[in-house]
């Protein structure tokens, strides 16, 4: 069986998100709406973090560069594989681009997950476990 960094087993984490989503299903199948915003958004419950490599939240502002423009965003939390960011929506599934930081660090990365203002970015090259962003999201 394969074991997080943490230890524990992936399968009591699964069992764990199971209980927790059937709970949700089986209120929201009784008419409860608790969950639900007076705009009609629904609260989905937290479920454990299964990633290798845990994401932290971290809020530094970068420029994104795609192939016909630079648009301003922030990266919202970090990973070793990769950064969720936030900004107008200026990308596509799969493209790929180049994070510019503030102090002209550069680093290449894929859209794998988009939507309205936020994509997940893999990175071409994982971050070391030293990299200054880890440093700067444990000092928080």
């Amino acid at each position: 069986m394969r074991r997080d960094p943490s230890g524990s087993s992936l399968t009591s984490q699964c069992l764990n998100d199971f209980a927790v989503l059937v709970r949700f299903l089986t209120d929201a199948a009784n008419g409860d709406s608790a969950r639900v915003g007076s705009s009609g958004e629904i609260a989905l419950p937290s479920l454990e973090q299964r990633r290798r490599t845990p994401r932290l939240p971290l809020r530094v502002p970068c420029k994104l560069q795609l192939p016909d423009r630079a648009v301003s965003a922030e990266l919202v939390d970090i990973s070793r594989e990769g950064f969720g960011v936030q900004c107008i929506r200026a990308w596509t599934e799969r493209q790929s681009l180049t994070i510019v930081f503030e102090d002209g660090r550069r680093m290449r990365a894929v859209v794998v997950r988009a939507s309205r203002d936020r994509a997940g970015l893999r990175l071409e090259t994982p971050l070391a476990a030293n990299d200054p962003l880890f440093v700067r999201a444990r000092s928080h």
